[in-house]
């Protein structure tokens, strides 16, 4: 629930899960190095990322536009392609990637199209050209 996120954060809800399934210490810092990542690439990139990135990104004539909205805190300090190489490159990403069906796990959020190294700058320059808003536009 989020009062628990909240108060141990998700190293703290992986580490629980990783007691719950035993995994050994190797699994569960490919877990944590998997998701610390995924965690920045699903806020900061794609059709689901921060309302508030979004909003920083779309164009000032765009009628989605909420200039009274605060500006992110982290996004704008990303190099987005950075992140989504380093998250391509986890041991984890890897695993997941060989198997077709859960291959889509392994994107910001089911919604979007499959990481290529450049798919969260891509996308967000559409956001900033075309004024794609939360769940629009086609996966690129």
């Amino acid at each position: 629930d989020l009062e628990t996120l909240s108060e141990i954060g998700l190293d703290g809800i992986l580490r629980k899960y990783g007691d719950v399934f035993s995994l050994e210490p190797h699994m569960m810092d490919a877990m944590i190095e998997y998701f610390d990542i995924w965690d920045k690439l699903r806020v900061c990139c794609g059709r689901q990322m921060s309302k508030y990135w979004r909003n920083e990104l779309l164009p000032s004539n765009s009628t989605l536009k909420v200039t009274t909205m605060k500006n992110h805190s982290l996004c704008p300090h990303l190099n987005i392609d950075d992140v989504e190489e380093r998250f391509m490159e986890t041991k984890l990403y890897r695993l997941i990637h060989r198997h077709d069906k859960l291959r889509r796990m392994n994107r910001p959020s089911l919604l979007d199209g499959d990481l290529n190294g450049q798919y969260c700058s891509d996308y967000n320059n559409k956001v900033k050209t075309q004024g794609i808003g939360f769940n629009e536009g086609r996966k690129i």
